[in-house]
């Protein structure tokens, strides 16, 4: 029985090391709880008096409000009062310089209705001699214009007879042209003629040249195969081009160069 107790004792002993770490710990975290609770207690104190500082703080400055705006109040009933004065001065002046402006307005239109009347009776009487001269216009204006009616009647019977002698004469021009234009044509024949028989001697000279030209070629002959080339040129008729119809008729010019007389002026009815 003794073996049994001294084996059960000694797992005690060799625990005890283990319990007395913990209980350790264990006073030691509650030292440092307790730090923390004093700390936390004198921030709390602290929190509680800044809070009571503000709070009296604000009710300094509320009642310093309060009193300032008492005394706005004040001030403001006094300039209210002050104002009220004022603009009751203000409008009596007003009344007082807007009766007396429509005193004088009154009497302005008194006299601009005078005056406005004595301007239409003006005018009336003027208007009225203004009637009477247009009228007496109006009526030279129709004279005028009968008149006129009877100058535009003769001018239209001095047309007429212009017209008249017109055709007349355009039947006397369109004559006088068509026996000019005849005897163009005659006169472009004989040129045309004349023009042919050129160019037969000028073949007839080219051809007894050549012959000479062919016996001997010297400079004399070449000289005299050139003056025949030139005289060629120079004799072709420029008036066959064109000539495969009449020349356009044309009024009376005195620059004509194929005209051999000059037809008489006749003078205008």
């Amino acid at each position: 029985g003794g073996g049994g107790e001294g084996d059960s004792m000694a797992p005690e002993e060799d625990g005890a090391p283990g319990v007395r770490e913990e209980l350790e710990r264990t006073r030691e975290e509650l030292r440092r709880e307790r730090l923390k609770r004093g700390a936390v207690e004198e921030e709390l104190r602290a929190t509680r008096e800044r809070s009571l500082a503000v709070q009296k703080q604000v009710e300094q400055e509320e009642e310093y409000i309060t009193n300032r705006l008492i005394k706005r109040l004040g001030d403001l009933k006094l300039e209210k009062q002050k104002l009220a004065s004022e603009v009751e001065q203000e409008e009596e002046f007003l009344t007082n310089n807007l009766q007396r402006r429509l005193d004088q307005i009154t009497r302005e239109k008194a006299d601009l209705e005078n005056q406005l009347e004595a301007e239409q009776e003006y005018i009336v009487h003027k208007l009225q001699k203004e009637v009477e001269r247009s009228l007496g216009d109006k009526q030279k204006l129709l004279q005028e214009r009968t008149e006129l009616r009877k100058e535009v009647g003769t001018l239209k019977d001095s047309v007429c007879k212009l017209n008249a002698d017109k055709a007349v004469l355009e039947n006397t021009l369109e004559a006088e042209e068509e026996a000019l234009v005849n005897r163009l044509q005659r006169v472009i024949e004989g040129l045309m003629m004349r023009n042919r028989q050129l160019e037969r001697r000028l073949e007839h000279s080219r051809s007894r040249s050549e012959s000479e030209a062919s016996a001997s070629e010297d400079e004399d002959g070449l000289s005299r195969r050139r003056d025949g080339k030139g005289a060629k040129v120079a004799a072709s008729p420029s008036p066959r081009r064109g000539m495969s119809g009449l020349p356009p008729r044309r009024g009376r010019s005195s620059s004509d160069p194929f005209r051999g007389d000059t037809l008489p002026s006749r003078p205008l009815p």
